[in-house]
């Protein structure tokens, strides 16, 4: 099937939202990572996970076990040590939609091959602020990635002082 990105978010989100809209069921509120005394230090394994969704089970693919994956809080300045440990059946990867970081860090190219790790490491930079998304982004497998449950919450960074809780607006 050829998807193209539109027709991919609007699936994404009715698949996510259709629930809701039936008053079936709430949204999953996924587990929150902080960073603490400037780093965000994570190891996300990438793997079939047996989930329930809108009261059904499923086998879905999942980082961390949950879907959708934990959001990751951050402040500017940071630094990020993600460890992705791929237990899928094929390669996949991370892309950090929007986050203004090195290709060296977000290379849509890099394939984290089955069974393997890879260190994503990158500083936050200093004057940012906003939400955005990480995913797979494994250059001829992102949609079905995504439909098969590699959906995750955003990565969220924050203004303000470093001693203050990175989970307060």
């Amino acid at each position: 099937m050829n998807t193209d990105r539109r027709t991919l978010l609007k699936l994404t989100a009715g698949l996510l939202l259709s629930p809701l809209a039936r008053g079936q069921a709430s949204f999953p509120e996924p587990p929150v990572l902080k960073s603490r005394e400037g780093l965000l230090e994570v190891r996300l394994k990438a793997a079939p996970t047996p989930v329930t969704v809108a009261g059904r089970e499923a086998r879905l693919w999942t980082y961390g076990g949950s879907f959708p994956g934990p959001t990751l809080r951050v402040r500017p300045g940071d630094t990020v040590r993600l460890e992705l440990e791929n237990l899928l059946p094929e390669s996949t990867n991370l892309h950090w939609h929007g986050l203004p970081i090195s290709p060296k860090v977000d290379d849509p190219f890099l394939e984290i091959p089955p069974r393997e790790t890879w260190s994503y490491v990158f500083t936050v930079p200093q004057d940012l602020a906003g939400t955005f998304w990480y995913h797979p982004h494994l250059h001829g497998r992102v949609a079905p990635q995504l439909f098969a449950g590699l959906s995750a919450n955003p990565l969220s960074c924050q203004h303000g002082s470093p001693s203050s809780d990175p989970a307060d607006p």
